[in-house]
């Protein structure tokens, strides 16, 4: 009889006499058992003298067992995440739960915060405007048409006063922006007709965004005015996605589904310049200096190219796959960090050593943040969430 069934990190005992008509097995009991999660990485592909000497050291370690498809939102004294369930958690800098909030609809987007004001946004078109304190509601307003995107905020001049604002996209491809206080309505723009493909960047009051039309598309965050909009000259397919943009201030970094890395500038956009040899993922980073562009290949490797020409100066060979998600990749230190869809968290350090940090379990897990000089925060789409620092 099978007695037992362990699945990741839980152990099922059956009843192996179980109505055999069913042909299958009830569930009694289940245990969680808490592991070091470090102990599973294997480093047997790593030579001695190629491994960083940087090391991770987790602060904490929580479990939310709950599906946690957005990234966290980092508060100047609290960590919020969504699960795809509704339920909001405010938590505090040693992990400790303040409060939970749920809102019994779907939630994939990132929420945002405005002073002392959560804004989170539902699949079923609810905006809420949410005490970041308490948890309690302020106000909502219902759209019909399904939210998704990362919420972002801005300023802008309405009725002759400054107001702060919040954009959000939606399923159908509109983007809708709302004033914080009362949730009017200030504009809607819907340029392309198509489903969003990334999450959305502002920069100097442009937001830009990428879509399933295969444009890149630059528009007015306080007026939804079109600037511009952008694509792959000589293509002979059609550009079906895109890595989320990444700005230095003055240009925008992307990935096509071509594999392409491009340099387009902020203001005019036009291309400055293309890197297409290394038939690049849709995982895309920047360093803090903004003078290297990290790209992450479909083979797995990490090539660094020069922000000023686009010219690769650096190459490492890493076994993690594929992605599926669009992770970015950071720069601590001249070291890079990068996150996983096969559940680890890896370190590059500047003499291009690397090794892995620790492993989440299976999942996917969401891009890397950092929370102060040597401090990083990063969650998976299972709820795990980890806050660890480097030494």
């Amino acid at each position: 009889y099978n007695f037992f069934t362990v699945k990741t990190d839980t152990i099922f005992a059956n009843n192996p006499f179980a109505d055999a008509s069913l042909n299958t097995y009830s569930v009694v009991k289940e245990y969680f058992i808490n592991i070091d999660s470090t102990q599973f990485i294997d480093y047997s592909d790593l030579k001695g003298k190629n491994i960083p000497k940087i090391k991770a050291e987790i602060i904490w370690y929580k479990k939310l067992n709950t599906e946690t498809p957005g990234n966290i939102l980092i508060g100047k004294d609290r960590l919020f995440l969504t699960g795809r369930n509704g339920t909001i958690y405010s938590m505090d800098y040693k992990g400790k739960t303040v409060w939970t909030y749920n809102l019994n609809e779907e939630v994939t987007g990132k929420p945002a915060l405005i002073k002392d004001i959560l804004i989170v946004a539902t699949t079923e078109g609810d905006l809420f405007t949410i005490k970041a304190t308490t948890g309690e509601v302020i106000q909502s307003i219902g759209i019909d048409d399904a939210l998704v995107t990362t919420i972002l905020k801005t300023k802008i001049n309405y009725y002759g006063e400054e107001t702060d604002a919040v954009i959000v996209g939606s399923g159908s491809g509109t983007f809708y922006s709302y004033t914080l206080n009362k949730l009017e309505l200030v504009w809607s723009n819907n340029l392309s007709g198509n489903k969003i493909v990334t999450e959305p960047l502002i920069v100097k009051h442009r937001l830009i965004y990428g879509s399933s039309d295969g444009y890149l598309y630059s528009i007015d965050d306080r007026t939804g005015v079109l600037y511009w909009k952008w694509k792959p000259k000589k293509m002979k397919d059609k550009i079906l996605n895109f890595s989320n943009p990444l700005s230095d201030g003055n240009n925008i970094f992307i990935t096509a589904s071509n594999g392409v890395v491009y340099k387009i500038d902020l203001l005019l956009g036009t291309t400055v310049w293309k890197a297409g040899k290394h038939k690049a993922s849709l995982s895309l980073g920047l360093s803090s200096t903004g003078k290297t562009v990290i790209t992450k290949t479909t083979k797995g490797k990490i090539v660094l190219l020069y922000n000023r020409t686009g010219k690769k100066y650096g190459n490492i060979k890493l076994k993690i796959g594929i992605d599926a998600l669009k992770h970015t990749p950071i720069e601590w230190n001249r070291n890079f960090i990068i996150s996983s869809d096969i559940g680890k968290v890896y370190l590059i350090d500047k003499k291009y050593k690397y090794k892995p940090l620790f492993f989440l379990g299976n999942a996917a897990l969401n891009s890397i943040q950092k929370i102060n000089d040597n401090t990083f925060i990063v969650s998976n789409i299972d709820g795990k969430i980890v806050l660890f620092s480097l030494q």
